[in-house]
């Protein structure tokens, strides 16, 4: 009888841990941080938008849209649940109030869902399908790297600029011993490449990077030659965020 109620009680147990680890599992979600950008018709014109999205805590999602307009409007609603994704955003088109919202699923760069766009006047939908990218303006601004060196970890300032369409940067070690200009700062399917060279500890250095940014999140590898020593570490990184303008005021009359 014992020996019996020892089984049952491990198979029920085992049963909890069974249960937990699968809700577990499905409350895992998927990564929207990105670019997404994607083309749709209106009015017998071709528009392409863009939306810029950061996966937050507990699946929140925070970002803009850019229209027709090319003026940043901020994201008032987002959630990721698994691999579905909902957002929600307020605008004006000709002078008229839109509530737009976004339903779509995520499968690794793609996202295909539905749009809905709400007027006084009514409803419209169409078919959403974007495309997770990365081009030379997603990686304008100041970025903290962390570089695991092993005994160390490095954490150099990155910055992007744009030159026109050109993408140029610095690179600052923090330390004020390299501080220089990064060569050949580029795009590569999706992929943000450049390279630093200087002198560090008395000897050259010459370091490749090259890493996939999500939104404001960046990870990759770093191959580097140090007075004839080589090797590749890992490195990560995130974009610092604007410092918002403060309203100035109004001049005395």
């Amino acid at each position: 009888m014992l020996r019996t109620n020892l089984l049952l009680s491990l198979s029920i147990f085992a049963c909890i841990l069974a249960t937990s680890a699968n809700a577990q599992e499905k409350k895992k979600n998927t990564d929207v941080s990105g670019t997404w950008r994607y083309e749709y018709e209106l009015e017998g014109q071709t528009r392409k938008d863009t939306l810029k999205l950061n996966l937050g805590k507990d699946g929140q999602v925070t970002g803009s849209y850019v229209g027709v307009s090319e003026k940043p409007i901020e994201i008032t609603s987002g959630k990721v649940d698994g691999d579905e994704v909902s957002l929600e955003l307020a605008l004006t088109y000709q002078s008229i109030p839109v509530k737009v919202k976004y339903n779509g699923k995520i499968k690794g760069d793609d996202l295909v869902g539905k749009v809905v766009a709400s007027t006084g006047e009514g409803d419209m939908d169409f078919d959403w399908t974007a495309k997770r990218s990365v081009d030379a303006d997603d990686l304008v601004g100041v970025w903290e790297f962390e570089i695991d060196a092993g005994d160390t970890v490095l954490e150099p300032i990155v910055e992007f600029k744009l030159d026109g369409k050109e993408l140029k940067g610095s690179y600052k070690d923090g330390t004020g011993n390299l501080n220089v200009e990064v060569e050949k700062p580029r795009v590569e399917k999706n992929m943000l490449k450049f390279t630093v060279k200087g002198k560090m500890d008395g000897g050259d250095i010459k370091a490749d990077f090259s890493g996939r940014p999500y939104g404001n999140k960046i990870s990759g590898t770093v191959a580097y030659d140090l007075a004839g020593q080589t090797g590749e570490i890992e490195f990560k990184g995130k974009l610092k965020a604007a410092k918002k303008e403060e309203a100035k005021p109004a001049p005395a009359k």
